[in-house]
């Protein structure tokens, strides 16, 4: 081959991929930084529905290492790996990712290239608009480090890599941005609200899924276990009643403590009263449950919680359960003492919560997130034990919470059916005859003899009509007494006004029965759907969400408010009567006693 020939190849190959670049490129990165003022950042993001994951990256100071938080689209759902938990994420995606369609360049603050400084200086450029990738190599300084936001669509083809930095001073709403690998600085109109790295701002916040104002019952069971016995060292049993109508609108009903010598019941003493602001709060907190993290549960253990509701212990399932803080252990029944049962039970007692529609939560705590139990110190942490522990999302303290559901059907009121009305005898036949009345002259006896209407003789010793007085109605009596028995019977149906009448009643008795059934059915289909969330998962919450629903006796109990003696003395003239004075004399007397106003 010619010199001119190879060298005529080379130019051919290079407007090849001149003309590639060109297509293929995003027109931004043909345009000098200059010309990118007003025009938008990332041309090809037109449509938010075409992302399906996005990527945050920030710099955790404390820990000096980046932290990345992703959510994606698996199928038809959104979920946050590694995990893969549920994400609440379509619609916040949707409106991160509508903050970075168009978005436009108003301002060039810097522009390496043009300015000519070299690469230690393009650093330090970035520093100073805090810019820096929290990904790259290099950042461990934590100076300067900015928001890395990524998002791709279903081809994982890039559609926005921003590093979003410092607020622009004195311009509200503007922030210094750079794309990730270009070193030009630019200022946008951008908001980072919707970029978090917090698991509980993607996920669904109503973790139980009900209303505090159905709340009918709530039972505490304070207790720990003991591990090496595998049995429960029990402390004290409180169960109360919420009426949202009532008033009082919470009673205790039990009050137990355990002694040396066993259960003793206790109830409140005429110097206590229940603490409603506390109670209040545990019921709000029930409503308001948040969650900071997840951890999976086997597999064997999950399948069985969410077809039965029962617990596999295979030794996968047991090991699982002891390291967040759960244990099976033997519990005897008060009923008979020697028969005995495998129970669940939690390091740190349980509350159960019944509602109105009968579903009945039990809420069981573990230990604190991240802490091995003693068996599991002693073991070589292997890989996958590392993955099951969770991130926290925070430094404070965080415990283990084991959820299930079940239906109550007792609390549901089973409706009232009102009897049907009796239908009339059959009429009788045309050739049967009906007894005939006597007739009105046979209705008193007659003499034999005369004809005469006999007369009853009066006994000896008894004057005539003496001795019936009693027995004969007053003149006007028959009459009131016919009167009232018309105006108290019921008049009388026909056959046709009864069947119509027990057609209605028993449509009414059908649709409560209806109406009932469909109470039934909506409450175990959502003790199902329920259980078949909380089966997959050990739940993570804060301590401070903790404190309020876990509570002693100490805690829901307080000292009655003694009355002011002011009050007490007001009370006592209040209450004190005032005679009512006979004379004048007696009058003057009690002016002194009387109270003054």
């Amino acid at each position: 081959m010619t010199e001119i020939k190879r060298t005529l190849t080379f130019v051919v190959i290079a407007a090849a991929l001149t003309a590639i670049s060109y297509f293929t490129l995003p027109k931004t990165d043909l345009m000098s930084p200059a010309d990118m003022v007003d025009q938008s950042l990332f041309p090809n993001f037109q449509d938010a529905l075409t992302a399906t994951s996005l990527e945050v990256v920030k710099f955790d100071q404390a820990a000096a290492t980046p932290v990345s938080f992703m959510v994606k689209k698996e199928g038809n759902s959104w979920v946050i790996p590694p995990k893969n938990y549920p994400a609440d994420a379509q619609d916040q995606l949707a409106k991160a990712a509508a903050d970075l369609i168009d978005l436009k360049v108003l301002s060039v603050a810097a522009d390496p290239l043009e300015a000519g400084i070299g690469a230690d200086d393009i650093k330090g450029l970035h520093k100073l608009y805090g810019v820096v990738d929290p990904a790259e190599k290099g950042a461990a300084s934590g100076e300067g480090i900015g928001t890395r936001v990524s998002l791709r669509d279903k081809d994982d083809t890039k559609l926005v890599e921003l590093v979003i930095g410092k607020p622009v001073e004195e311009q509200q709403g503007l922030r210094y941005v750079r794309r990730v690998g270009q070193d030009p600085v630019y200022t946008v109109r951008v908001s980072t609200d919707k970029f978090s790295t917090k698991f509980q701002d993607w996920i669904e916040k109503d973790l139980l899924k009900l209303s505090s104002w159905d709340i009918r019952t709530i039972s505490i069971d304070d207790y720990s276990v003991d591990i090496l016995q595998q049995s429960i060292t029990p402390r004290g049993k409180i169960t109360l009643e919420y009426n949202d109508t009532g008033e009082p609108r919470w009673k205790m009903t039990a009050d137990r403590v355990f002694k040396k010598e066993g259960w003793a019941e206790q109830g409140l003493s005429e110097k206590e009263e229940l603490n409603t602001d506390t109670l209040n709060n545990l019921k709000n907190a029930l409503d308001d449950l948040k969650i900071v993290d997840v951890m999976r549960k086997p597999a064997s253990l999950s399948d069985t919680l969410r077809s039965s509701g029962s617990i596999n212990l295979d030794p996968e399932a047991e090991r699982s359960l002891a390291r967040a803080g759960f244990h099976v252990v033997t519990v005897s029944d008060p009923a008979s003492p020697g028969k005995k049962s495998y129970q669940l039970r939690s390091n740190e007692g349980e509350i159960a919560v019944t509602m109105k529609d009968g579903v009945h939560y039990v809420l069981r705590f573990g230990q604190i997130a991240g802490m091995a139990s003693e068996e599991e110190a002693n073991e070589e942490k292997t890989e996958k034990q590392a993955e099951e522990k969770p991130e926290s999302s925070t430094a404070d303290v965080n415990r283990y919470l084991f959820v299930m559901a079940e239906f109550r059907p007792e609390m549901i009121e089973k409706p009232t059916y009102e009897e049907l009305p009796e239908l009339p005898d059959e009429q009788p036949k045309a050739d049967e005859k009906k007894p005939e009345k006597p007739k009105a002259d046979e209705e008193k006896p007659q003499d034999s003899k005369t004809g005469e209407e006999k007369s009853e003789k009066p006994k000896a010793g008894e004057e005539p009509g003496e001795g019936k007085s009693e027995d004969k109605p007053e003149a006007g009596q028959e009459e009131a007494a016919a009167e009232e028995a018309s105006q108290t019977e019921e008049p009388k149906l026909s056959r046709e006004e009864i069947e119509k009448k027990r057609e209605e009643i028993q449509k009414e008795n059908d649709r409560k029965k209806e109406e009932y059934e469909k109470k039934v059915e909506d409450a175990e289909k959502k003790v199902a759907e329920l259980n078949a969330r909380f089966a997959e998962w050990y739940y993570v919450i804060d301590d401070a969400e903790y404190q309020k629903i876990h509570l002693s006796r100490d805690k829901i109990v307080k000292a009655k408010e003694e009355e002011k003696p002011e009050e007490k003395a007001s009370d006592a003239s209040a209450a004190k009567p005032i005679a009512k004075p006979d004379t004048v004399g007696d009058f003057e007397s009690l002016k002194a006693d009387a109270p003054r106003p």
